[in-house]
């Protein structure tokens, strides 16, 4: 009998340690890949705690808006419904109910409170909405002042103080969002004075919009949409005094996430491979359709930040410099879902989530993948590099699909001056800004631990040129070129080349044919071997015969084009003739594509201008040798040959246009006949 239970007892006790499965989780994990893609991941975090008004043998909350953690981790929450600020301790246990003050002798009390702030003198800041005030109250609830609606002379005249987010800095001065402001934020002195307006967003409008505007009767103007700045919704105060904002707005076009220094710029940092904007990736429409709605938000003393999502319910965490670190959450009714998210805080590491909807506040605690997740951003924060290239390789085989791991092992072997480790690790994560400091740090070495051998090489070619130039035979000028140096010299004078190509037979075609096919062939290798810098990596996703017949084609329509436009123009160039100077006419482009393949492998990304610069020279060279060509073999005016060039593209257009009408044609035929034979095989 032992033998039976003995093994069965054992699986019980497996089952029971055993960490919980992703299905049963209320939600799942995912994470945003360099490309934009979502892959699954480990979950950061897990529910642990689900607190009520009951929960604190308090009565129950109503809507509550705002929560607020602070320096003694004492919970304050706004229950806006029950005119209330609730605090309660970190172990849950109710310290007080502010539903009332005195003032002057008599009581007072909130009008649906929706923010609530408490500073380093514990004193308790709330954001009494409805009343459009702000009321300061001492650790006890008393009373210390009340600071009224800003008064100023440049306030509009409907102008109404609505405040709902409150924000305390260590010189004193506060911050208030108000409902119905798209100024900014508004700010008072340590006194309470009205300072003004701090941080606005920037108009935001659509050019066909503003176009039909411009056209529209007076009447009609007034129907139309305001533009105006988006207003901003929550913020918090980080250890460097700068202000995190959120603002809601339905679109990807706009910061919903700023960083703003005391003089109100956006300082946020954006170096990570998606930009901070919680989902990447969204339906547009349905319920959840369009971009994340961000209305909270909280930094912790290592930079970094939660923001909530509250039209899917996640909870989204970047670090310092916006690498997204994790997200979790989702809209639903079960224990670690939401149906009205309203605020998230930091709770130590824990993460408190509060829902107006479902009148609750959910605790969450990190898993060992969050944990890890967040030691290994503080430990770099703090320039640990050692600890934090440690801490993200434990991360790594949690998540093979990690990214952000390689770029963090890659930032601490680039603190350690291992550049060529580092180039590795940051092309593993995607990361073509870390890679070109990497490799701007490896190639500086590399030319300091060789210049002795470069300099010779250099110069031992320069002495092999001018020597081979010194001796070598003279010319007369009846000598005949070879086609290669022919072809050459098309590019540097073209006027004389493309006269002798035509009337002296110099042209070959052959020549110009393997001009084309090298052009072609060119492409292909500089779209799979231009360097990680230039090609970002996404060689997968490059097709060789497509390179190629990028170059071919086109050339063969441009021969075809403009040899049947110059045949009704009076034209006196053959087809050949306009085969063989259109092909002499790519050399600048063979030339230029071969030097940016050279050259890509040795730039960086503040480099790449030089790069393009290449291609655009070749481009310009390639058109006035065409133009030249063109000029040439059919014996056009200047102003003639520019006319047939642009026909030509308009016939290009023309033929262009009849090949897909009749592959559609084609297509359709296909599908009719496979449908007959279908119809007439079922019959039989």
């Amino acid at each position: 009998m032992n033998r039976i239970w003995l093994p069965l007892l054992v699986m019980l006790v497996l089952a029971l340690a055993s960490p919980p499965l992703a299905d049963a989780a209320p939600y799942y994990g995912y994470h945003y890949s360099s490309d934009g893609e979502a892959v699954p991941a480990p979950l950061p975090y897990m529910p642990d705690k689900v607190i009520y008004g009951s929960t604190v043998n308090a009565e129950a909350f109503n809507n509550p808006e705002d929560l607020f953690v602070g320096p003694d981790r004492r919970v304050y929450i706004a229950d806006t419904g029950n005119d209330r600020v609730v605090v309660v301790d970190e172990n849950w246990r109710l310290v007080r109910i502010i539903d009332s003050f005195q003032r002057e002798g008599k009581a007072d009390a909130f009008n649906k409170p929706q923010g609530v702030f408490v500073d380093k003198e514990h004193h308790i800041h709330v954001a009494d909405t409805q009343n459009g005030r702000i009321v300061e109250l001492d650790g006890e609830g008393k009373l210390v002042r009340i600071v009224g609606p800003p008064e100023s002379e440049t306030l509009r005249a409907d102008f109404k103080f609505l405040p709902t987010k409150l924000a305390l800095d260590s010189a004193g001065r506060l911050f208030a969002v108000s409902q119905g402001v798209f100024d900014g934020i508004v700010e008072f002195d340590a006194n309470g004075a009205f300072s003004g307006f701090f941080g606005k967003n920037p108009v935001r409008f659509n050019a066909a919009d503003l176009f039909w505007k411009q056209l529209a009767t007076d009447a009609q103007r007034r129907q139309m949409a305001l533009y105006v700045p988006i207003e901003f919704n929550n913020l918090a105060i980080d250890a460097e005094q700068f202000v995190y904002a959120t603002a809601t707005e339905n679109r990807t076009t706009i910061d919903m996430v700023k960083r703003l220094n005391p003089s109100g710029i956006n300082v946020l940092r954006q170096d990570g491979m998606i930009p901070v904007m919680g989902d990447l990736r969204s339906t547009r429409s349905g319920s959840f359709g369009g971009s994340s709605t961000l209305i909270s938000i909280d930094v912790d003393a290592d930079q970094i930040y939660l923001v909530l999502d509250s039209k899917r319910g996640r909870t989204f965490a970047y670090d310092y410099d916006g690498n997204l670190l994790f997200q979790f959450g989702q809209i639903g009714d079960k224990v670690g879902n939401f149906r009205g998210p309203a605020d998230v805080a930091w709770f130590g590491r824990d993460i408190l989530v509060l829902d107006r909807a479902l009148n609750r506040l959910t605790l969450f605690k990190p898993t060992r993948y969050g944990s890890l997740m967040l030691d290994a951003a503080s430990a770099y924060y703090n320039g640990k590099e050692e600890q934090a290239a440690r801490l993200w390789r434990e991360a790594s085989k949690l998540n093979g699909n990690l990214e952000l791991a390689h770029i963090g092992i890659g930032k601490a072997q680039l603190e350690e001056g291992n550049y060529e480790a580092a180039m590795a690790s940051f092309k593993f994560g995607d990361s073509r800004p870390y890679f070109s400091k990497a490799f701007a740090g490896y190639r500086k070495a590399f030319l300091w631990n060789n210049f002795a051998w470069l300099f010779a090489c250099l110069a031992a070619t320069i002495a092999v040129f001018v020597l081979a130039k010194r001796f070598a035979p003279k010319r007369s000028s009846d000598d005949e070129y070879g086609p290669v140096r022919t072809a050459l010299l098309t590019t540097v004078r073209p006027f004389k080349q493309f006269w002798e190509l035509k009337y002296e037979g110099k042209g070959r075609l052959w020549v110009a044919l393997t001009i084309v096919a090298l052009v072609g062939f060119i492409f292909v290798l500089r779209a799979f071997y231009s360097g990680y810098l230039v090609s970002g990596g996404q060689w997968e996703r490059i097709n060789s015969v497509e390179e190629f017949a990028f170059i071919v084609i086109p050339f063969l329509v441009w021969c075809v084009a403009n040899w049947s436009l110059t045949t009704l123009m009076d034209g006196e160039g053959t087809f050949k003739e306009i085969v063989v100077a259109s092909g002499y006419a790519m050399l600048p482009l063979l030339l230029a594509s071969t030097l940016q393949l050279a050259f890509g492998w040795m730039i960086t990304l503040q480099e790449l201008s030089f790069y393009s610069l290449f291609g655009t020279i070749g481009v310009l060279w390639f058109a006035g040798l065409l133009f030249v060509a063109t000029l040439t073999v059919h014996q056009y005016t200047p102003l003639k040959t520019v006319v047939t060039m642009v026909l030509t593209v308009v016939v290009i257009a023309i033929i262009v246009f009849l090949a897909l009408l009749v592959f559609s044609l084609i297509q359709q035929l296909v599908v009719f006949i496979l449908t007959v034979y279908q119809e007439l095989s079922l019959r039989i």
